[in-house]
């Protein structure tokens, strides 16, 4: 039975203690619950994004290739719904570094980023992100941390309190920089609150000043220092105790941390009269929900719900102190369930969300022609899939065949498709290594996974937001494969346009297409698809010819600024596994020089060169610098296209003493226009906006903000960049600035309010993996020695559930792993490894 037919049978038979209504009639509140909820998820149906990356840390050199799925719904079925994908790569200060436009099709993508000279090392993030997705919270993107090492700065890299790789079964240990009594130690009451009289479980965690969990033992005490329970953490700072509150006590829990010192927090006030909710998984196949009340007799509702679609429901009549309720969870999907108790009016005043794993997920297979190899033999592996009643499943997979013993990781420390689409990608904050609770399926590690859930955060949606009769729209539509361009067309006095002319043009692209505005001036062209970034002009007349009129143009708002990169980032990766990583590509490095392909160095050695040169000036206006006097001279003919010139900024000249924020320093989000910003010589570091200059004319910083929009400068348009921040020459210019030489002076000064000029941001290019080949009768003595030893984003299963693939080995001895991750067509998930020797 697949998981859609699984959603299609939410029927269930129910045996409780508590005595369940027969009906529900049309003006309950849980009917209205319902109907608000299926509404809203028909209007905010939930689109989750996951990349599969080749590896789990990279060098300089390296390139990240990932694979990209696009799921919708809880049935994690490929999404049909977004045509475009945006992934970024953003390092430790939140700044986007590099950020790519990826066609999706059938719900699947794939890209690459390139670790050049301008990434240096250290942590960073990779995002991920479809237009629609950003109607949620952006917490609810794909956000990966990584890290990117060289052996330039591999001693600087902060380490593990063991200095060791943990093996498979070990949990990482969170370092706590500087007093352990500053940790952030927190109370979950199950179901939300604690009441006098009632027995409830307390789920807690303790976060180190690095944002790793911590181990402690603890005390709760009352007011009268009378110890009343004892508890300590299971994994990554967590675990739970129970309390029953006596009437007129407080309760304190003292926490003993692994240094000896103590902390004394005080535990959440319960309530006179409430209620509270626990779920039990005391069977592999049932659920057991637990509602204890002070005031027995009381009706109340409860309702279970996965991504929007409801799994659960029912009327209660708590007629006794302690109701029970037993549910088949053989029906459930996999994944996060919510469980929330309505009071009579309709306002939820219990929830509890619970993992559940109902094993409804493929079961892959992975066989190789021989058990052992030798360096450079080529391998032929065969992939199938079954679903869970074992029949053969067809689906869109990656594998990607890694080298262990140059990039040595563990599993749990990693993430996965399971653990990413089931876990995190439906909760708020960080997740200390979620695909721990996914490696190994024991009773341990499902208690651990619920400690988890009830001290993580779960907010797709308000219940009082849904419930209202005015729900909100979607601010964000979902952006088709080709850019729809839409608009409209005012008069003097804002008086609308009908029937006026709308011209779009492109030369680079070769398009000409032209509308009419409908009868409220509205108009709009259909999705433009290209490759390349290119600029658009848009015209408008009225229906009398004239151009006297005025072109509004429909823009999405921008994104809001990245946060800052968590401090712990990966820092559980020990020296000795980086050293041993990066001497790989040490030796990369030197073959590649020795064999005079100095254009495949990864991180050239620093060479200083002694010289005058000869001055020669660029000016195509009043001001003008001698070459070579810059702090950085950019010749545009050498860089690649880019969407905008901040995105240029962002990308080139972050690091180098430039900023990218609000003009306005207060304003930040979408109505933020985004400036670059350099510290000012006359006031020492403080930062303030820098002087644009273009063509040796000085720009009002309002006339400068259209240059970083290309709506009145376009980027290839542009000859060459200096950018002054430092020096006398900052005197000169007016302080720190950035010159712009446009080709044969193409500065457009400004348009006419019926022109408008927009770049579209084309799709990036997908590049191929090169797998190299190896024959017999022809000796290549290169050393082959890849990390990343096959990479393939487009495996497709056949309707026998079956896929084939080869490629050759590198030089070994090693130990190679293949992961296999992928989603079937019926939405079922799949993530599978193996390993095999290398002589």
């Amino acid at each position: 039975m697949t998981l859609a037919t699984t959603l299609k049978r939410l029927s269930y038979s129910i045996a409780a203690f508590a005595i369940l209504s027969a009906f529900i009639t049309k003006d309950d509140p849980i009917d209205r619950l319902i109907n608000a909820l299926q509404r809203w998820t028909e209007i905010f149906p939930q689109e989750k994004v996951y990349l599969h990356m080749d590896k789990p840390y990279y060098a300089a050199g390296d390139t990240i290739w990932f694979k990209a799925y696009v799921v919708i719904g809880a049935q994690h079925q490929l999404s049909a719904m977004s045509g475009a994908l945006y992934v970024e790569l953003v390092d430790e200060k939140g700044e986007i570094i590099r950020s790519l436009k990826l066609p999706v099709v059938a719900g699947t993508t794939a890209g690459d980023f390139t670790i050049d000279d301008h990434i240096i090392a250290g942590n960073y993030r990779v995002r991920a992100y479809t237009q629609w997705m950003r109607n949620a919270d952006d917490e609810y993107f794909f956000n990966q941390n990584l890290m990117i090492v060289d052996y330039l700065t591999v001693d600087t890299i902060p380490l593990n309190r063991n200095n060791a790789l943990p093996d498979k079964n070990a949990v990482v240990p969170g370092s706590s920089d500087g007093n352990l009594a500053q940790s952030d130690v927190q109370f979950f009451p199950e179901g939300g609150d604690l009441v006098y009289g009632i027995s409830s479980r307390i789920g807690f965690k303790v976060i180190g000043t690095n944002g790793l969990g911590l181990d402690v033992n603890g005390v709760v005490v009352d007011q009268h220092k009378q110890a009343v329970n004892n508890f300590q953490t299971m994994h990554a700072g967590m675990g739970n105790f129970t309390l029953k509150p006596d009437k007129g006590k407080d309760y304190t829990a003292i926490i003993t941390f692994s240094d000896g010192s103590t902390k004394n927090v005080p535990l959440p006030k319960p309530l006179n009269n409430g209620c509270v909710m626990a779920v039990y998984q005391p069977n592999s196949d049932s659920l057991l929900v637990r509602i204890q009340t002070t005031e027995p007799g009381k009706t109340v509702s409860l309702i279970t719900q996965s991504g929007g679609y409801i799994l659960f429901s029912a009327q209660i009549n708590a007629l006794k102190s302690l109701n029970s309720i037993w549910v088949d969870k053989r029906k459930f999907p996999s994944g996060i369930a919510q469980f929330t108790l309505f009071d009579a009016s309709g306002l939820p005043i219990n929830e509890r969300i619970v993992f559940l794993n109902t094993n409804d997920q493929l079961h892959l297979n992975i066989k190789t022609d021989k058990e052992r190899y030798s360096s450079r033999e080529p391998v032929n592996i065969e992939l199938s899939a079954l679903d869970q009643d074992g029949k053969p499943a067809s689906g869109n997979f990656s594998v990607s065949v890694i080298d262990e013993t140059k990039v040595p990781f563990n599993e749990s420390l990693d993430h996965s498709i399971l653990s990413h689409f089931l876990l995190t990608s439906d909760l708020r904050g960080y997740i200390e290594n979620p695909n721990y609770y996914f490696t190994e399926r024991t009773e341990q590690v499902r208690m651990e996974l619920d400690n988890l859930l009830l001290t993580q955060g779960y907010r797709r949606f308000d219940w009082k937001a849904i419930s209202t009769s005015n729900p909100p729209q979607p601010s964000f539509p979902a952006e088709q494969l080709g850019t729809v361009f839409s608009g409209k067309v005012l008069g003097f006095n804002n008086k609308i346009q009908p029937d006026a002319a709308v011209t779009m043009l492109s030369l680079k692209a070769n398009l000409f297409q032209s509308t009419k505005t409908d009868h409220n001036g509205n108009f709009k062209f259909d999705g433009v698809v290209t490759a390349d970034s290119i600029r658009m002009t848009f015209q408008a007349k009225s229906q009398k010819n004239s151009s006297r009129v005025e072109l509004k143009m429909d823009t999405l708002p921008g994104m809001s600024p990245v946060k800052a990169l968590t401090p712990f980032g990966n820092n559980y990766l020990p020296r000795r596994i980086l050293k041993s990583f990066l001497e790989n590509s040490k030796r990369i490095d030197s073959i590649y020089e020795k064999t005079g392909q100095l254009g495949r160095v990864q991180r050239l050695k620093e060479v200083i060169i002694k010289g005058r040169k000869e001055e020669k000036y660029f000016s195509q206006g009043m001001i003008s610098i001698p070459d070579g006097h810059s702090d950085l001279t950019i010749d545009m003919k050498n860089e690649k296209s880019f969407a905008s010139m901040e995105s240029f900024i962002r990308e080139k000249l972050m690091g180098r003493g430039v900023k990218m924020q609000s003009y306005k320093p207060d304003t930040i989000g979408p109505t933020a226009m985004y400036y670059p910003w350099a510290p000012d010589p006359t006031r020492g570091r403080d930062l303030a906006p820098m002087k644009i200059i273009v063509d040796g004319r000085h720009l009002q910083p309002t006339e400068a903000i259209e240059v970083f929009t290309n709506s009145s400068l376009d980027v290839n348009d542009i000859a060459k960049i200096e950018v002054v921040v430092t020096g006398a020459l900052t005197g000169m210019l007016g302080g720190p600035s950035i010159m712009f030489y446009t080709k044969a002076d193409k500065f457009i000064r400004k348009p006419e309010l019926n022109i408008v000029n927009l770049s579209l941001k084309g799709y990036n290019k997908i590049k191929n993996f090169y797998n190299p080949k190896y024959e017999s009768n022809k000796v290549n003595k290169l050393p082959d020695l890849r990390s990343t030893i096959y990479w393939n984003a487009n495996i497709r299963l056949d309707t026998s559930g079956k896929a084939s693939f080869n490629y050759f080995n590198g030089d070994g001895p090693g130990s190679y792993k293949i992961i296999v991750q992928g989603v079937s067509s019926d939405g079922l998930l799949g993530a599978k490894t193996y390993n095999y020797p290398v002589k």
